[in-house]
């Protein structure tokens, strides 16, 4: 499944700005375009990379999975649970990059790791965890997960 209309478009943006800038690196105005129009967005005097519009997965989609799962394992948790342990003032909950990479370790050390199909963030954890033996399955691989809901979680 390819990825999401807004993805793409952000990264058509990103990637057209960028060449942009290599294309004119000899003229003394390089960007010919506005970082904030192409993908990037402004946050304390920093360019961060803008993904998407809108929430990643639905918070629909979100509690479904979680109530499917939650039936069979005693202890489950998201990434609102880290949210929600952090102190309001910590750097993690602005820096999308820093919650990424505190999140791939928590999957990393996980007891059991359920993942999504085609996307890479994923796959890392699972070939990481694959590589030791350790327990990692894709949602479309457990018992109890519609279909429908499985084949919508794509990134």
């Amino acid at each position: 499944m390819p990825a999401c209309k807004t993805f793409l478009l952000y990264k058509i943006k990103r990637a057209n700005f960028v060449a942009s800038m290599w294309k004119n690196a000899n003229l003394p105005e390089r960007c010919r375009f506005q970082p904030e129009d192409n993908g990037w967005v402004m946050q304390d005097g920093l360019y961060h990379i803008k993904w998407f519009e809108g929430e990643q997965v639905p918070q629909s989609v979100h509690q479904a999975i979680i109530g499917i799962l939650a039936k069979r394992i005693t202890q489950i948790f998201s990434g609102n649970d880290v949210i929600r342990n952090l102190p309001a003032s910590s750097a993690l909950t602005t820096d999308e990059y820093m919650m990424s990479l505190l999140e791939q370790e928590i999957c990393y050390r996980s007891a059991v790791f359920i993942g999504v199909d085609y996307s890479n963030w994923s796959d890392f954890i699972f070939d990481e965890r694959q590589a030791e033996g350790r327990p990692s399955y894709h949602l479309n691989e457990l018992p109890g997960v519609p279909e429908e809901l499985a084949s919508s979680m794509y990134f």
